[in-house]
């Protein structure tokens, strides 16, 4: 039997095993550029998550997802669609997350996450209302006006909801019901027999004659000086502002002023308030007199301001500061602090945004959240009619959520999210997304917020009840 010899064994030579150094090393750096690349899109993201831009970093993270899968990358991606709002795309990525092996403490966070999110879910849901009535009454829900008789149908989220209608003999029916998720609520208020007679409206005031005393209230740091001063106008609107004064006395000043603890001087001004409704009022020849200590005693020598004349409560009111009426003797205090309880309630504007043809009201509740709801109306543009079936005019309603707040001795209000209820032409209705910040004081005018050019007084049906606590608004309609 002829033996064969055994297999040539293979020689590795040293060219061979350059070769695959080199192609390790290859194939580690292009691992090392892809998760170089992955980084960059992550901390990319990241900043945009940061500054609340979701969408982008949603863009950011799925591209380095496409370089190097991980976990992390999912939750990020989950996340942005949760402050989006898209809860069933959050949860889905979440599920998906939980699926891909993650560490036990993360995986504990991403169940009770996920937890959260279809309980949101399922209460968001929004349900529906129908309310039936008579035709042309106000229907109201939580405090705000969103429509008119006979059929109101609005979405609204779950939830107990106070709702009032309001017919035109001024009777007001009310109940309260809950709208299920995804359910609907069906409501019927009807007049009874003598509640459809319309009332007879009371004459709007009119004012030609602005001669009288007036106190200034101070809205701005630029007007504190004026503010508790008297002005005294004639019929013409000319006359002068007065007002004692008196502060505290640094100490390097009380030698200079025999020894005087405090300055005291009363100040002067000229005053010419002209305009009709849109009034300017200028305060000139600034000038004192009777004061403790002239050395210090300085006082500018004018003062503009625009104003609204406002004969609601027979004064005028500007961004900086409010004049009221003077009754027979000024007020001890113009102004007390705001309690909760004075917030509560439906407020309509007496100044701003009460343009023609602009029905607002403003509803807040105990917890300092509530809604603003504006229904406005204007006539349409030649080149929008076309587009709107050939209407000459325009309707619209919109809400913002508001948020109030206590500051520096006042109240704060903020209005964000503002969104559209219904508008009759898209081509003419815009919505800005928030409104300035309001601040707010409480002059001495009953039931009355002011500030910043803007004047709410409180609707008289959400007086204090008996018990001396004002009825609460159960929901405004954004469901905050």
């Amino acid at each position: 039997m002829t033996a064969f010899p055994p297999p040539a064994r293979r020689r590795i030579t040293v060219a061979a095993v350059i070769v695959l150094v080199l192609l390790a090393a290859s194939l580690a750096s292009g691992k090392d550029d892809l998760r170089v690349r992955a980084q960059e899109h992550i901390d990319r993201g990241d900043q945009l998550f940061e500054t609340r831009k979701f969408e982008e970093a949603i863009a950011e993270y799925t591209a380095a997802l496409a370089l190097e899968s991980h976990h992390d990358l999912i939750w990020n991606i989950a996340r942005s669609h949760e402050e989006l709002g898209r809860l069933k795309d959050a949860i889905a990525l979440f599920e998906r997350y939980l699926g891909m092996d993650p560490p036990e403490a993360d995986r504990a966070l991403a169940s009770a996450r996920l937890a959260t999110l279809r309980t949101r879910l399922q209460t968001e849901t929004r349900g529906r209302l129908v309310v039936n009535t008579a035709d042309g009454a106000d229907i109201a829900v939580g405090g705000v006006v969103l429509g008119k008789g006979p059929r109101l149908e609005k979405e609204l989220s779950p939830g107990r909801y106070r709702i009032s209608v309001t017919f035109a003999s001024g009777a007001t029916r009310e109940e309260t019901l809950r709208i299920p998720p995804g359910g609907e609520a069906v409501l019927d208020l009807l007049p009874s027999p003598g509640d459809a007679t319309p009332a007879t409206p009371p004459p709007a005031p009119v004012y030609t004659d602005w001669s009288g005393r007036f106190v200034v209230l101070a809205i701005s740091p630029q007007a504190a000086p004026y503010d508790r001063a008297v002005i005294t106008l004639d019929a013409a609107g000319v006359g002068r502002l007065e007002r004692p004064s008196e502060k505290p006395l640094e100490a390097w000043r009380s030698p200079h002023c025999r020894g005087d603890k405090a300055l005291r001087w009363t100040l002067l001004h000229d005053v010419a308030f002209t305009g009709g409704d849109a009034a300017s009022l200028v305060l000139s020849g600034g000038r004192f007199e009777g004061c403790s200590c002239d050395p210090f005693c300085r006082v500018a020598d004018r003062f503009e301001t625009p104003m609204l004349r406002v004969p609601a409560f027979d004064g005028a009111v500007g961004e900086e500061l409010i004049l009221v009426r003077a009754q027979p003797k000024l007020p001890e205090s113009p102004r007390r602090p705001l309690e909760d309880a004075d917030l509560m309630g439906t407020w309509r504007p007496i100044v701003w945004p009460a343009a023609p043809g602009n029905d607002t009201q403003l509803a807040l509740d105990a917890d300092g959240a509530g809604s603003l709801v504006t229904r406005r109306q204007g006539e349409l543009l030649s080149w929008q009619r076309r587009g709107c079936a050939g209407a000459t005019s325009w309707t619209q309603t919109a809400t913002w959520d508001v948020r109030w707040s206590r500051r520096n001795g006042s109240i704060s209000l903020l209005f964000t999210g503002g969104r559209e209820l219904d508008c009759s032409c898209a081509k003419a209705c815009t919505v800005p997304p928030a409104l300035a910040d309001l601040a707010l004081t409480t002059p001495a005018i009953p039931r009355t917020l002011a500030g910043r050019g803007s004047l709410f007084s409180r609707v008289l049906s959400a007086e204090p009840s008996a018990t001396g606590v004002a009825s609460p608004v159960e929901k405004s309609p954004g469901g905050r």
